[in-house]
C-alpha cells in the first residue's frame, strides 16, 4: 500500500492535457477563417487548464518547478521545438507534394518522405 500511495497518477492533469484537434481543419477552412482561431483559442484552454492543475496536484505530472531554472526551460523549449518538427515534416512533404505539386494520394505515401 505504502509503494501504491507514492506513486499516485495525477488523473485530472492526464485528462486536461489532451489538446483539440481543432487547428487539423485549417486547410478546410482556411487561415482567414473564424474556425480557425477558435479552435486555436479552445486549444489553448485545455494547457492552461493543465498548468492550473499541476500548481495545485500534490503529485504533479510536470512539476512547474522544474521551469525555474533558465537552463532547463531553455533545454525543453529547444527539444519541444526539435521534437514538433521532426515529427511535423513528412506531414508537410506530404501535403506539398498533394497540394503544390499535384501528386495523388496514391503516389504520395509509397515514395513518403525518407531519405535519399
Amino acid at each position: 500500500m505504502l509503494l501504491a500511495s507514492r506513486f499516485v497518477q495525477d488523473v485530472g492533469g492526464a485528462v486536461t492535457s489532451a489538446v483539440t484537434p481543432g487547428m487539423a481543419e485549417t486547410i478546410n477552412y482556411g487561415w482567414a477563417s473564424s474556425h480557425t482561431p477558435g479552435f486555436g483559442t479552445g486549444a489553448l484552454v485545455p494547457l492552461l487548464a493543465f498548468v492550473v492543475r499541476q500548481a495545485k496536484a500534490a503529485n504533479p505530472l510536470l512539476p512547474l518547478r522544474v521551469f525555474r531554472s533558465r537552463n532547463a526551460s531553455g533545454a525543453t523549449g529547444v527539444q519541444a521545438l526539435m521534437t514538433a518538427g521532426t515529427f511535423s515534416f513528412p506531414s508537410l512533404c506530404v501535403l506539398h507534394w498533394q497540394k503544390v505539386l499535384g501528386f495523388g494520394e496514391f503516389h504520395t505515401p509509397g515514395s513518403g518522405p525518407r531519405p535519399g
